[in-house]
């Protein structure tokens, strides 16, 4: 289950929101026999509606698995593409920035004597390179304990 099902499991989506409707006109205008047989339709049209739900899930992680196998750059790399982008992204921000803060401090410190604070808080780089190289640690445990290869 995903986080998003979990929170919307309690709403009701378009698709059960007749079958909620159903389930209480039965409810309030029909006898015993009848409530007995709309309830056992609707639990056939429910347990159908399972059973779909089940079989797109298993043929989407076939999917996935195959993607997952392929060969092509466009299949199987784009982790490593988002990857080396988002790289490339963090370099050219954050490189260009230090180098042009350590010029300036350089200068301050040649031209006055005293060394000045660093003019650019790191916290954000650091809190980056940190969730960076949990993801790093999680991707290495994966490894070990064979989840995919």
């Amino acid at each position: 289950m995903s986080i998003i099902e979990d929170v919307v499991k309690g709403v009701s989506s378009p698709l059960t929101a007749p079958l909620d409707v159903i389930k209480e006109i039965v409810g309030k205008f029909s006898s015993g026999k009848d409530k007995l047989d709309a309830e056992l339709a609707l639990a056939k049209i429910e347990e159908e509606k399972a059973a779909r739900e089940a079989q797109l899930l298993n043929a989407q992680i076939e999917l996935n698995k195959i993607d997952a196998q392929s060969m092509s750059f466009w299949n199987s790399g784009w982790r490593p593409g988002i990857g080396w982008t988002c790289a490339l992204c963090l370099f050219l921000f954050y490189v260009p920035q230090f180098v042009i803060a350590t010029i300036f401090w350089v200068i301050v410190f040649c031209k006055t004597g005293a060394i000045a604070p660093y003019p650019i808080n790191p916290d954000s780089l650091i809190q980056l390179i940190c969730g960076m190289l949990g993801m790093a640690a999680f991707r290495t445990y994966e490894k070990s304990v064979n989840i995919r290869k």
